[in-house]
């Protein structure tokens, strides 16, 4: 199982999709659970007549039974990643059409499961310019499943449940903040994207002054803001990132630890030891200790 709650998604179709200007999806209802993910250009969509629009870096959650229609916008060509899954593998998965029309016969449908943070009842739809990992990891999702290798489908499952578990950060995050309507929304703003510049990891993750400055505040008003709306500091922010990062390579037992340091954005492995135990009470060889131990290794 993981943080979700959920156990690894089973993928039943995914691929990047091209709508001329002006071009109608047409309506269809939705057999399974999909994800939508704007690469490129504007457009609309419509959920359950509930009508949004198609921008880049935007995801659209839409449950099975849900009626929807996209269009592309009269001067762009609109370009979107569709992911279709299942919470688990059923009889029919190979077989079963992802939607029917107006005119298709009935078809069976999924019982819906939505993510656990979405915020489905105000919106289908989370803004994610601001989260750049979960576009890679939804593109490397692509390319891994259409590898077509068993071995790469396994793979390309677990990456999707990566970007959703960063996506239901994203709403947590949300949810977290919505309180804070007097601190101003442009304010909420500015903090949302330092917090996402802030997940990112490895050699080029950024430092704070550069997150700081990313949204035109001096260091010292970003930590006073990160305290008032999150109740923790942009570094204790990013050390959580970063832990949480080591901690799921750390699962691999061939793995050295010295590459995830590096991995994670260290080039001093006894200080990324240091920095892991202050952060879960075990250093990194302990922790795979415990890991084989969970496992009956």
């Amino acid at each position: 199982m993981d943080e979700l709650g959920y156990q690894l998604p089973y993928l039943r179709w995914t691929q990047i999709v091209r709508l001329g200007p002006r071009m109608d999806h047409g309506l269809h209802q939705l057999c399974d659970h999909m994800i939508l993910y704007v690469l490129k250009g504007n457009g609309s969509v419509e959920i359950d007549s509930s009508i949004q629009p198609l921008t880049p870096d935007r995801a659209y959650f839409i449950l099975p039974g849900m009626w929807y229609r996209m269009r592309a916008g009269k001067d762009d060509e609109l370009l979107f990643l569709a992911v279709h899954f299942d919470w688990e593998r059923q009889a029919d998965s190979d077989t079963t059409l992802f939607f029917r029309t107006v005119d298709d016969p009935q078809v069976p449908f999924r019982t819906p499961r939505p993510l656990p943070h979405w915020p489905l009842g105000r919106t289908s739809s989370l803004e994610l310019g601001d989260r750049p990992q979960i576009r890679r990891l939804l593109e490397s999702v692509v390319a891994s499943f259409n590898r077509r290798d068993v071995l790469s489908r396994i793979e390309a499952c677990a990456t999707f449940l990566a970007a959703l578990v960063e996506m239901d950060r994203k709403a947590r995050f949300l949810e977290s903040t919505a309180r804070f309507t007097d601190v101003g929304a442009d304010a909420l703003r500015r903090v949302e994207k330092a917090h996402g510049m802030l997940q990112e990891i490895g050699s080029n993750r950024p430092s704070l002054s550069d997150v700081a400055d990313s949204v035109g505040w001096s260091c010292d008003h970003m930590r006073h803001m990160f305290r008032l709306v999150l109740g923790m500091s942009p570094i204790r922010v990013q050390r959580a990132a970063i832990i949480r990062h080591a901690q799921s390579l750390l699962r691999n037992e061939t793995i050295r630890v010295g590459a995830v340091a590096e991995l994670c954005g260290f080039t001093d492995v006894l200080y990324f030891s240091r920095v892991f135990k202050q952060e879960t009470g075990v250093s990194p060889r302990e922790y795979m200790s415990l890991i084989k131990n969970e496992a009956g290794v």
